[in-house]
C-alpha cells in the first residue's frame, strides 16, 4: 500500500483540493523564512534605506511644487508690472491714435507673421497674409507699384530693417510703396520696387540677400541700402563690428542643436542630453533673472574703438557692394536713417516721453554715443566710396515739431515715411531719367 502511494504520487499528478497550499506559496514562504534568518543589522539599514529614499523622494516633490508656486507667482507678478508699466508709459498721442484706428490690429498681424530659417540670412518671414500686412510666398513684404511696369520693368531693390520693412505701418505706407508713388508722379513708372528690409538686418546680412539675388539672375537698375540702427546695435550687443543682431543666440543655439541631436545613442550620451535638457529648463526660471549680470556702461575708450571698427566693418562692406555694381551694372545708393536722440528734432509731447524713459536706460546712453561716433566717421568715408550716393537723412525732421518716432528704434509714421521717400525719391529720380539710364532687364529672382 505504501508503494503504491508512493507509485501513485510520483507517475500520477493527483488534483489538488480545494484549499491546498500552492506550491509557489510555498516558495514564497521558504523565501520570507530565509529573510527572517537574516542578521538583524542588515534588516534595520534595509529599513532606514528605504525610509531615506522615501523621505528624499518626498522632499523633492515638495520642493518642486514649492519652486513651481513660486515660479507662477513671479511670473504673475512680472505680467502685472509690465502691464502697469505700458499703461504708465507714453501714449500715443489723441490726434494720431484717432487717425489711426487699424494700429492695434496692424501690431497683432506683424506679431503673426512669424520668421523662418533662411540659408546664409538665417531667417525671413514666412507668407502672410492680412488686412494691413501681407508677406509672399518669397518673406517680402508685399509693396504697392503705383507705375505701370510693362513687359520689361526695371527692378529697383531696397534693403534695410524693420524701419525699411515697415514696422509700425500698412503695406500701402511703407517707405518702398511710398517712393513707389512719389517716383510715379515723377514721370518714371516703368519701375518694379522690391522691398527686401527684415527686422534685425544689417549691412552684411542685406549684402548677402543681394548676392543671392544677382545668384539666381536678377539684374537691378538701382540697389538702396537705408541702414544705421541695426549694426550699431548689434556691434554694442555683441561687442564685435560686423556680428548680426542677437549673434551670441545663434552660436548658443547651433551649440544647443548639436548637444541635443547627437548621433551617439549610448547611455553616457542620453544621461549628458537629459541633464542638458534640465538646465536648459532651470534657465528658463524667471526666479533667476535678478540674480542675473547686469551689463557695465560702455567705457569712453571702448566706445571710440568700437566705433572705429564699426566704420571700418561698414566701409570695407561697401568696397564689396561698389566691385559688384562695377560688374553687374547697377547703382548703389547708402542712406543713413534719422533715429531719436537728443538734439535730433524738436520733439512732440509723446517724443519727448520716449526719450525721457531712453534717459534712464544704461544701454540706451551706450548705443546712442556709440551711433554718434560712428554716424560723423561713416559720413566722410561714405563720401569717398560713394561720392555723391551717400544720403544722410539723420536731420530729415530737425525743423518737425510733430510726432515722427513711434519708438527708440527708428520706426516712423505714417506721415514721416512719406516724408523719407519723397527725399528719396528726389535723389533717385536723376539717376532712373537721366543719360546714364539702364535697362535693368528682371531675369529671375531668388527662389
Amino acid at each position: 500500500m505504501a508503494g503504491a502511494r508512493r507509485e501513485g504520487k510520483r507517475g500520477v499528478r493527483e488534483p489538488r483540493l480545494r484549499g491546498a497550499p500552492c506550491p509557489w506559496n510555498r516558495y514564497f514562504g521558504r523565501v520570507a523564512h530565509s529573510t527572517k534568518r537574516a542578521p538583524s543589522r542588515v534588516r534595520a539599514l534595509i529599513v532606514q534605506t528605504g525610509r531615506l529614499v522615501r523621505l528624499v523622494w518626498l522632499g523633492a516633490g515638495v520642493v518642486l511644487v514649492l519652486l513651481l508656486a513660486l515660479e507662477l507667482a513671479f511670473r504673475a507678478q512680472a505680467a502685472l508690472r509690465g502691464s502697469i508699466l505700458a499703461r504708465s508709459g507714453p501714449a500715443i498721442p489723441s490726434d494720431l491714435a484717432a487717425a489711426q484706428p487699424w494700429r492695434g490690429q496692424l501690431t497683432a498681424e506683424a506679431s503673426s507673421a512669424s520668421l523662418a530659417w533662411r540659408p546664409y540670412v538665417y531667417f525671413r518671414r514666412r507668407p502672410f497674409h492680412g488686412r494691413y500686412v501681407t508677406v509672399d510666398s518669397l518673406g517680402r513684404r508685399w509693396t504697392l507699384q503705383a507705375g505701370a511696369p510693362g513687359t520689361a520693368p526695371r527692378d529697383v531693390f531696397l534693403f534695410g530693417g524693420s524701419p525699411l520693412w515697415g514696422g509700425g505701418l500698412r503695406d500701402s505706407m511703407t517707405i518702398p510703396s511710398r517712393l513707389s508713388r512719389e517716383l510715379a508722379a515723377l514721370g518714371i513708372r516703368d519701375l518694379e520696387i522690391t522691398n527686401f528690409g527684415e527686422s534685425g538686418y544689417v549691412f552684411t546680412q542685406e549684402v548677402i540677400e543681394l548676392l543671392l539675388q544677382l545668384r539666381a539672375g536678377a539684374r537691378p537698375a538701382l540697389v538702396v541700402f537705408y541702414d544705421g540702427y541695426n549694426d550699431v546695435d548689434a556691434a554694442l550687443a555683441s561687442g564685435v563690428a560686423g556680428a548680426t543682431k542677437s549673434e551670441k543666440d545663434r552660436a548658443r543655439d547651433f551649440d544647443l542643436g548639436r548637444a541635443l541631436f547627437p548621433w551617439r545613442t549610448d547611455p553616457a550620451t542620453e544621461a549628458r542630453v537629459a541633464l542638458l535638457l534640465g538646465s536648459v529648463a532651470a534657465s528658463r526660471l524667471q526666479l533667476l533673472r535678478p540674480f542675473r549680470p547686469r551689463s557695465e556702461p560702455l567705457p569712453a575708450a571702448a566706445a571710440h574703438a568700437l566705433a572705429e571698427d564699426v566704420t571700418r566693418s561698414y566701409l570695407r562692406t561697401v568696397e564689396v557692394v561698389e566691385a559688384l555694381a562695377r560688374h553687374y551694372g547697377f547703382v548703389a545708393i547708402y542712406a543713413r536713417m534719422p533715429i531719436l536722440q537728443p538734439g535730433g528734432k524738436r520733439l512732440s509731447p509723446y517724443e519727448r516721453a520716449v526719450a525721457a524713459a531712453m534717459q534712464g536706460e544704461p544701454t540706451t546712453q551706450d548705443f546712442l554715443l556709440l551711433y554718434r561716433l560712428v554716424e560723423g566717421r561713416l559720413a566722410r568715408g561714405l563720401r569717398d566710396l560713394a561720392p555723391g550716393r551717400s544720403l544722410d537723412f539723420s536731420t530729415l525732421f530737425a525743423a518737425d515739431s510733430a510726432t515722427v518716432y513711434l519708438d527708440d528704434q527708428a520706426h516712423i509714421t505714417e506721415s514721416a515715411s512719406a516724408t523719407v521717400a519723397a527725399e528719396l525719391a528726389r535723389h533717385l529720380a536723376p539717376l532712373l531719367m537721366g543719360p546714364a539710364r539702364r535697362p535693368g532687364a528682371t531675369a529671375r529672382r531668388a527662389r
